[in-house]
């Protein structure tokens, strides 16, 4: 019988490698390939706009690449593009990864993300509680919404991309994210 040793988010944190990140999925080393600029353009684009809404409303932190461990033994992390969590729920030790869900996830489509990996990140989250899930596809310039109750909502450029109960108040055109 083989066995495949499972690591932990203690792990993961002290793996030191400058040439690649990843994430843990149940125990399982994950290598992510590093985004492209297209990726990187709509990250800081989104994200800007994600902050301007928290830091107005005093709602919460926004993080970019911030890993969250999601579930343990077997431990797994993730690190969404973006995330937000709440001021009531923003822990007072931000170092290290954030033994929480967050609030919201975003997930931006990278040529290297298979659908079935997407897939299992969005189950991840929403089954540790993470309320709001958007995943970002810049090919068909689009988001899919995700919530742990609804059926995905699809919003194409000509339409607004609302916060929902995560962020009150937040809407934003998707064509702002794609420009």
């Amino acid at each position: 019988m083989v066995t495949t040793q499972r690591l932990t988010a203690g792990d993961l944190r002290n793996i030191q490698n400058d040439s690649e990140d990843y994430e843990l999925i149940e125990g399982v080393l994950t290598p992510m390939a590093p985004p492209g600029a297209e990726h990187a353009i709509m990250l800081i684009r989104l994200g800007w706009l994600l902050l301007h809404h928290a830091d107005a409303h005093q709602s919460g932190e926004v993080l970019g690449d911030g890993g969250f461990i999601l579930a343990i033994d077997p431990d797994t992390v993730l690190a969404p593009d973006l995330a937000f969590i709440e001021t009531s729920r923003i822990p007072d030790d931000l170092t290290g990864f954030l033994e929480l869900a967050p609030d919201l996830a975003v997930e931006i489509i990278s040529p290297s993300n298979s659908p079935g990996e997407i897939e299992r990140k969005i189950a991840i989250y929403l089954q540790a509680g993470t309320r709001l899930v958007w995943v970002v596809y810049p090919r068909q310039r689009q988001v899919v919404v995700h919530t742990p109750f609804d059926a995905p909502q699809v919003f194409a450029e000509s339409d607004k991309l609302p916060g929902g109960d995560v962020l009150p108040g937040l809407v934003i055109p998707v064509t702002n994210i794609f420009r």
